[in-house]
């Protein structure tokens, strides 16, 4: 049956490009970046536009807009094609956030069948690179089917599929029933995300649904590792546990990459939150969050994360470096 194709979800805050790198060198076959407002774009907002910024070993990469008006969006990718050349653009549907949803973005798309179908044709009339649309699974009720049907048709060439609805949020389970129903009647690519946590669990369910991908979000802010695991298990049938040493190495290239590309200062105030996510579970975690915020140089950041590693040798070396 091979291997499905593995892919870093786009998170709001989180999936910079430091860290889109990570997970690239750690096993991510795709990569999506933070969802961009087509009107921050269309308005040439430096914030917007910096949002679709990536470098050459980022690729395949998606560069996800949002927005509500098809001309806009039409407008908005063909500015981000125009300036950074992605393997392709995403079309967000499936943000649940206040703020996206009452500007009449993201999953309050949902509800409007005419407009999902005015915006994608927009967007593939403009644009000749890859077209995938996000979404989930409904506004307040499970319409998938019928919505994925009106984007195949409307020329997108990916359907990303969170199987919960708008009212959900995250909680209760990911039905991935709804994701093998989709597949089976739709011809255009099908990805499925939600509740990956597990590489045992990744295969049980790219075996169970036939997707062409599987799409990982929040448990990879805590193992953006995660990726290269899951292809271990796929093919050796046993999961793969990551050394003190190679956890630290992804820390610290994260922090290198992150200072590189915002400057230390900025990078500091900007990876505390990833930090805490990457020391999710680890003794004294609660301790460290503390200090974590009051570190203001790198050397000093590298210097108090090292006791929370188990050999002391070879992280020295590696803050030497």
């Amino acid at each position: 049956m091979g291997f499905p194709l593995l892919i870093q979800a786009p998170l709001s805050g989180y999936t910079d490009s430091p860290f889109r790198r990570i997970v690239k060198e750690y096993g991510a076959d795709v990569v999506y970046s933070e969802m961009i407002s087509s009107i921050g774009i269309v308005k040439h907002q430096k914030k917007s536009i910096s949002l679709g910024y990536f470098k050459e070993e980022e690729r395949p990469i998606f560069l996800q807009i949002f927005g509500e008006s098809p001309e806009i969006m039409g407008n908005a990718a063909v500015i981000l094609v125009e300036k950074f050349s992605p393997d392709g653009i995403d079309i967000n549907m499936g943000c649940p956030v206040k703020k996206v949803v009452k500007s009449g973005g993201g999953s309050a798309l949902l509800k409007d069948l005419s407009l999902i179908r005015k915006i994608v044709k927009r967007v593939r009339d403009v644009v000749k690179c890859s077209l995938s649309v996000k979404i989930r699974s409904g506004w307040d009720e499970d319409e998938s089917l019928k919505i994925a049907k009106v984007i195949e048709d409307a020329g997108a060439d990916i359907l990303v599929i969170h199987p919960r609805t708008r009212q959900q949020f995250f909680s209760g389970n990911a039905d991935w029933e709804i994701v093998k129903r989709i597949k089976s009647n739709i011809s255009i690519k099908v990805i499925g995300n939600g509740d990956i946590r597990l590489d045992s669990q990744a295969k049980e369910l790219y075996e169970y649904t036939g997707v062409d991908g599987i799409m990982i979000g929040r448990e990879s802010l805590e193992k953006p590792y995660i990726f290269s695991s899951i292809k271990y298990y796929f093919e050796n049938g046993i999961e793969r546990y990551i050394s003190d040493e190679e956890m630290f190495d992804i820390i610290k290239k994260y922090i290198d990459y992150e200072c590189s590309y915002r400057g230390e200062e900025r990078a500091l105030q900007f990876i505390r939150k990833e930090l805490i996510h990457l020391l999710k579970g680890r003794k004294n975690s609660h301790k460290i969050k503390n200090k974590i915020f009051r570190v203001d140089n790198k050397i000093e950041l590298l210097k108090m994360l090292r006791e929370e590693f188990s050999d002391d040798r070879i992280i020295s070396s590696l803050i030497r470096s």
